[in-house]
């Protein structure tokens, strides 16, 4: 049985891809940016040795690790979010479906209770003659 997948889960995979996606791009933009400080240093005529070894670390690592660390982290909780989120909707429509299937049926059958006549006066002979307040509660 295939059950379609809730709108807000939909919402965190669609919010995952993008994270991913600027993440990407943003790796590539420190790449580039990196590629054209290379271009620029050996332009002004030091060596691509001596310019590779100081940018790598302070620029390119960085520049590639933390888009990596951050945007792709994001995502992945995002997605995982979805995921859950898709899990624990399902579980709750069945276990809805369950109670509905659980609860009996209404069938309940019309009773009815007939007044019984009874005889003022009858009752009136029976019982002894009702108290006044003096009597009950002596001052």
């Amino acid at each position: 049985m295939k059950t379609k997948m809730t709108k807000s889960s939909i919402v965190f995979f669609i919010a995952s891809a993008f994270v991913a996606v600027v993440g990407t791009a943003l790796i590539i933009n420190n790449v580039l940016l990196y590629n054209s400080n290379i271009t620029m240093y050996v332009s002004q005529g030091y060596s691509v040795a001596t310019v590779s070894a100081q940018l790598l670390p302070a620029q390119l690592i960085p520049g590639v690790l933390e888009p990596l660390g951050m945007m792709y982290g994001i995502a992945f909780v995002l997605a995982a979010a979805g995921i859950m989120n898709n899990k624990i909707s399902k579980v709750l429509a069945m276990s809805t479906e369950t109670q509905e299937s659980i609860l009996p049926e209404k069938n309940i059958e019309e009773t009815v209770v007939e007044p019984v006549a009874v005889d003022v006066e009858e009752t009136a002979e029976n019982e002894e003659p009702a108290k006044t307040e003096d009597e009950v509660y002596p001052v």
